[in-house]
């Protein structure tokens, strides 16, 4: 006992080392349960009777002893009275043993041992139920606290788009955005004020089992599949087999066959052995003193009491067949409820695994509707609606998680395994709720004000839509723009009137400041975010003078020199060909960053072919900020003065103002961090 104890006490520290997990609760319930408490003393009353029953083999020794003071008158006929006093004690010491009673005793024991069973497993049936209420409570709380920081954040979400509806109803003077919006922020503090309300009262049934204060800091549990039989015939053959409730009728079958045992024993004789040991003194005799011993066997034997021993048995046969009906409805009952639940537990698997992907593809819809409403494609209700519609998917999912895990426990209980299950939970870290936000946290890393100077306008970026530009410069403003960008739709805002599709198909003019340094500034916004990524790349900084910028920036010609020019076959500088000798590991190498940008918002293909440089360029894909881009290489140089030789021979074919000299093995960390399916590996 002191080893269970001991046992019990290092798993509860164990346990709150952890915060308040699901094994921490249910350890710290049934510590505290009055009715676990309940149960636990009448098992103990009940294991009495088994000992009491054991008693009728022992036998009974027993000593009486008296005194007696006497005063006797005789008055004969005719004659006078005679007065006398009688002064004695009397002792008896009696030993006596039931040799033969029909098999009574062992009958009553048996009885007494399947009732004590029984009980116990009502009693332990009772525990697991207390358990699994526990359980049901805990998920019900977990899963509110879910939903609620869920709809917050559905409710921030909202919150920007009424920033952008309010900003369009100043453009437009339009409210109809505005209102829409509002009407679903309504929608959803109505939703939150609910969920507080179910929030409240899941904590309450918690603390009727839970004794101390709950924290948020809860979480949900990981399931152990491995506890659920394959099958449907496992299951049976391990439900029902195991259930408490077949069980408990199983010992009170036997109970009952051991009473009708007793009842047959009434037919039989009785053989019983007695010593008796009696000192008298003065009682039978007056002034005699007498000693006497005696060994006795006594054989009785019921002939007949008037039918009653045959009426209580058969009344004891019946009760016996009821309770083996009752056997039977009870199996049936617990095959029926197995079966649901599994097929219940089975159906919630599937359903989660295709609400996923139902999810996945609604996150995809609403990407591409705010990529068509940026470009002016999609209306702003779409947006919305699809914003919502993923919102109640995503509630869906929660809910039909927890609605398994429901499932689960209630099956582990029938099975008679969950409080078996729940030991053997690994002790989890009960951090912060986690549930799927549409808004993520802003970042360190925010527009600069130089860049949003750029994106309003102010001489710098001006969307031109009469004037026709240059394919490349077209290409340099998307370019611009969406790697300047750090933050989503949801934390940016000045994006909201550049329009992406119409970047794509005209043209513009830009008006951009000479000074090199507002030129630096841009493309900085790229490459610090790369070497973010690289230095945090398995936590494993990359050498700083293999990563380290080369910017060097050849002197932009005046465009009136360029405009007329026709792009023709550039000379190459070296032997060695980047598609070749971007594969390989090199020490030192260089190469010319011409463009990079957004898949689908820049034609890579196009300004390859527009100034013939394919021979002797590569195009790689890589990831940034949420965004897929895809970046230029020409040339490979062995030094950074063969490089700016290269760059100067192409800046006399075309506008370089926005290229620069990179370090080869920077471009060859991002190919391989985000190669996916493009191409072969880099050999290291």
């Amino acid at each position: 006992m002191k080893i269970i104890n001991l046992v019990l006490v290092l798993l509860l520290y164990s346990s709150y080392s952890y915060g308040e997990t699901l094994k921490t609760v249910v350890i710290e319930s049934l510590q505290n349960s009055p009715k676990i408490k309940s149960l636990e003393s009448n098992s103990k009353g009940n294991k009495l009777y088994v000992d009491e029953a054991y008693g009728d083999y022992l036998p009974t020794l027993s000593y009486e002893a008296y005194i007696e003071d006497k005063k006797r008158i005789n008055t004969p006929y005719n004659r006078s009275s005679t007065t006398s006093d009688q002064n004695g004690s009397n002792q008896q010491l009696k030993l006596e043993q039931t040799i033969y009673n029909g098999g009574l005793r062992g009958a009553k024991l048996e009885e007494a041992k399947h009732n004590y069973q029984a009980k116990l497993i009502s009693n332990i049936s009772d525990t697991e139920k207390v358990i699994l209420d526990t359980t049901l409570a805990y998920l019900d709380y977990v899963k509110n606290l879910e939903l609620t920081k869920l709809t917050k954040n559905n409710l921030e979400v909202q919150n920007k788009y009424l920033e952008t509806a309010f900003q369009t109803e100043e453009v437009s003077g339009d409210k109809v955005d505005r209102l829409l919006v509002q009407n679903k922020i309504f929608t959803i503090n109505e939703k939150l004020i609910e969920l507080k309300n179910s929030l409240k009262n899941a904590k309450s049934l918690l603390n009727r089992y839970y004794p101390k204060e709950i924290s948020s800091g809860a979480c949900r549990p990981y399931l152990i599949k491995s506890v659920v039989p394959r099958n449907v015939n496992e299951l049976l053959e391990k439900g029902i087999k195991n259930n408490y409730k077949v069980l408990e009728e199983i010992e009170n079958i036997k109970s009952q066959k051991a009473v009708v045992e007793q009842e047959t024993a009434r037919f039989l004789p009785t053989l019983k052995f007695r010593l008796l040991k009696e000192i008298d003194d003065s009682i039978d005799s007056d002034n005699v003193k007498k000693n006497d011993e005696s060994a006795r066997l006594t054989l009785s034997y019921n002939l007949f009491n008037g039918g009653k021993d045959k009426a209580v048995y058969e009344r004891e046969r019946l009760f016996l067949d009821e309770s083996q009906r009752k056997l039977d409805d009870v199996t049936s009952d617990s095959k029926e409820k197995l079966e649901s639940e599994y097929a219940n537990y089975t159906s919630s698997n599937n359903k989660i695994d295709t609400i996923k992907k139902h999810v996945d593809k609604l996150k995809e819809i609403l990407k591409i509707f705010e990529d068509q409403f940026d470009g002016g494609t999609r209306s702003f209700i779409d947006v919305l609606n699809q914003e919502e519609e993923l919102y109640k998917k995503k509630i869906e999912l929660i809910e039909e998680e927890y609605n398994r895990f429901t499932n689960y426990y209630t099956l582990l209980f029938d099975l008679s395994k969950l409080s078996d299950t729940i030991y053997l939970l690994d002790d989890q870290v009960c951090g912060e709720i986690k549930v799927d936000l549409r808004v993520k946290k802003e970042k360190e890393a925010t527009v600069s004000n130089e860049l949003a100077d750029l994106l309003s306008g102010n001489d710098n970026l001006q969307v031109n839509d009469n004037s026709k530009a240059k394919e490349e410069n077209k290409k340099e403003k998307v370019n611009k723009i969406f790697n300047s960008l750090l933050d989503d739709i949801y934390n940016t805002d000045r994006i909201k009137n550049v329009d992406l599709d119409k970047v794509k198909r005209n043209d513009f003019q830009e008006k951009v400041d000479d000074k090199a340094i507002r030129k630096k500034k841009i493309d900085d916004k790229i490459d610090n975010e790369i070497d973010r990524l690289i230095m945090e790349d398995d936590n494993t900084p990359v050498d700083n003078k293999n990563v380290k910028k080369l910017e060097v920036k050849s002197e932009v010609k005046p465009k009136g020199k360029l405009e007329n020019k026709k792009p023709n076959n550039i000379i190459k500088v070296s032997d060695l060909n980047i598609k070749n000798e971007f594969f390989k590991n090199h020490e030192k190498a260089y190469t010319i960053v011409l463009l990079t940008g957004i898949i689908n918002k820049v034609d890579e293909n196009f300004f390859v072919n527009k100034y013939k440089i394919e021979d002797n360029t590569f195009i790689y894909k890589f990831k940034t900020n949420g965004n897929d881009y895809v970046r230029v290489l020409y040339g490979f140089y062995n030094s950074v003065k063969e490089a700016e030789l290269g760059m100067d021979m192409l800046n006399e074919k075309m506008d370089l103002k926005d290229a620069y000299i990179d370090n080869l093995k920077r471009n060859q960390f991002l190919y391989n961090k985000y190669k996916s399916s493009w191409g072969n590996k880099i050999e290291q």
